[in-house]
């Protein structure tokens, strides 16, 4: 990714710091190449490396320059918090790691990105909701996603202080959901034979871990939601594939990705045609024309959190820019060819 032409790249996965965000004789290169990180820390590339709290915290105050690249590790291992030692009994019980947290990344991220006139997309993931899904720990997925939500709240304040809704849109969405949360006791399994067999609510005290089951150990199938707001909405909401008894209207997974490169993204040519739909995916704006697309918008965003159980699930794209003004495509025509996707 050094040889790239993304502009900012944030995460944990210190090589020199474990899970609790204590130093080590022994560094880990688990999350990146240790060439990689040579040359970052030591000014050897064309990128701005920098992993305190204070540089986090400065770019989020708007200690940003116009036209540069910035890759900023955290001091921790794996994740920020997730993994950290404890017995998770509660939310919050355990002491948390002295770093950076990711409304701060987010908002740092954003003043950084937002410099270009030509607008933007950034990715953000609260990636650790997957991990705590998958370890059916109900107490760190609180956290998670809490800290996620904060996250959403900091980009939603970027955009009304820094943009508009009119050429931006804010996606909030998952690419799966993990551990198949519900209510407790709902699925007869021969270890409980007695179970209810139904959807249980999960219920609890305010500030208590609510009564809740855990029906797997990895990804699911289960719908997930996709919030969205700005511009470009109308053209999401054209395109409802379907409405499913229990949890309402539906889009196809592929719409959002279809609809940025083939609409939003064109170069207003008439090249570009309506996005692919599956057969049997009905399409109300077939008799409609264009007249709900949103075209121009200069400024965007998206935010995906990780992948969470019942609630909310993660992984986000943004869409920006389109129209007379021109979009530098190629980082994200990049990673989508790197994994065969475009």
């Amino acid at each position: 990714m050094l040889g790239s032409a993304l502009d900012l790249v944030m995460a944990a996965g210190h090589p020199f710091y474990d899970n609790d965000h204590q130093k080590v004789d022994t560094p880990d290169y688990s999350f990146m190449y240790e060439e990689d990180y040579a040359k970052l820390s030591a000014g050897e590339t064309d990128w701005n490396y920098f992993e305190s709290n204070d540089d986090f915290k400065k770019m989020a105050e708007g200690d940003v320059k116009p036209d540069q690249k910035y890759w900023g590790i955290a001091q921790v291992g794996s994740t920020l918090q997730n993994s950290r030692s404890g017995e998770a009994k509660e939310p919050y019980s355990d002491p948390l790691n002295d770093v950076v947290d990711l409304p701060t990344m987010t908002t740092g991220a954003l003043n950084a990105l937002g410099q270009d006139e030509d607008g933007f997309s950034v990715m953000i993931e609260g990636g650790a909701i997957d991990w705590a899904g998958h370890g059916n720990n109900p107490v760190r997925d609180i956290e998670e996603t809490q800290d996620f939500n904060k996250s959403v709240d900091a980009a939603i304040k970027w955009v009304e202080e820094n943009s508009s809704w009119e050429e931006t849109l804010l996606v909030v969405t998952a690419d799966h959901e993990t551990g198949y949360l519900s209510g407790a006791n709902e699925a007869r399994t021969e270890d409980n034979p007695e179970a209810d067999n139904r959807f249980n609510a999960m219920e609890g005290e305010k500030g208590k871990v609510a009564r809740h089951g855990w029906y797997s150990g990895q990804h699911t199938n289960q719908l997930v939601p996709f919030f969205f707001k700005g511009a470009g909405s109308e053209d999401i909401m054209a395109r409802i594939s379907g409405t499913d008894s229990v949890r309402g209207d539906y889009i196809d997974n592929t719409l959002l990705a279809n609809l940025t490169f083939d609409e939003w993204w064109n170069d207003d040519t008439g090249q570009a045609d309506d996005p692919e739909q599956p057969e049997d995916a009905a399409n109300p704006s077939d008799d409609g024309g264009k007249e709900g697309s949103s075209k121009g918008f200069a400024a965007g965003l998206a935010t995906g959190l990780g992948i969470l159980g019942a609630v909310v699930g993660g992984l986000g794209f943004l869409a920006t820019q389109m129209g007379a003004l021109s979009i530098d495509l190629k980082p994200i025509y990049e990673q989508l060819k790197r994994v065969g996707l475009r």
